[in-house]
């Protein structure tokens, strides 16, 4: 049987789809820096590939939990027992449509996971997500790619929240639809009388 439940696919997709939003604008929290952010060289370097390997894991949860779910068996001649012959097995009994593309992006998470110089960007990620999404919505269990907005403020300086700190600053990270909050992540800066 599967780890991961059928129903609990589109909650961990769609989770994944809040941390690709929040990572892909990691910059945007940076509100006391004057002009443009510079772009962090390890974080552009690491941070696409380790979201890649962790799209294609999803992916491949689900795929074990649609055929569970469905009371199929794979035959493990010709397909075998990993995420190849799921996709082909897929593919050959008309339930997904792009078998090359996601067994390029399953050949692209092995380079990833085994090779000490892979890596993709995020043009290559984005890519590689929206036709994950593509195949999550071919198997019905998930919907259309939300359409988010991402924004950040600070407030105004404040007391003081903590020992010996002059002031406070509240920041936010947050990801909306329409005006509804999807995401956040919050955090305090506190400025110590050292620090004047």
């Amino acid at each position: 049987m599967s780890e991961v439940s059928l129903t609990d696919v589109p909650n961990a997709w769609r989770h994944f789809l809040i941390d690709l939003m929040f990572a892909r604008n990691y910059t945007i929290g940076y509100l006391d820096h004057p002009g443009p952010v510079a772009k962090n060289p390890v974080v552009e370097r690491l941070l696409p590939s380790l979201l890649q390997v962790k799209a294609v894991a999803i992916f491949d949860h689900t795929l074990r939990a649609w055929i569970d779910d469905k009371g199929l068996v794979v035959p493990k001649k010709p397909y075998g027992t990993d995420l190849k012959g799921r996709i082909d097995y897929l593919a050959d009994n008309s339930q997904l449509a792009d078998r090359s593309r996601l067994h390029s992006i399953r050949g692209t998470r092995n380079v990833l996971t085994h090779e000490p110089a892979g890596a993709v960007d995020w043009a290559e990620l984005d890519r590689d997500v929206a036709a994950i999404h593509s195949a999550l919505s071919e198997l019905k269990v998930v919907k259309e790619m939300p359409q988010w907005d991402i924004f950040s403020d600070r407030s105004a300086a404040q007391a003081g929240e903590i020992l010996k700190s002059i002031c406070t600053f509240h920041y936010r990270v947050g990801i909306k639809q329409g005006d509804k909050m999807v995401a956040e992540i919050k955090w305090a800066q506190h400025v110590m009388a050292d620090d004047v």
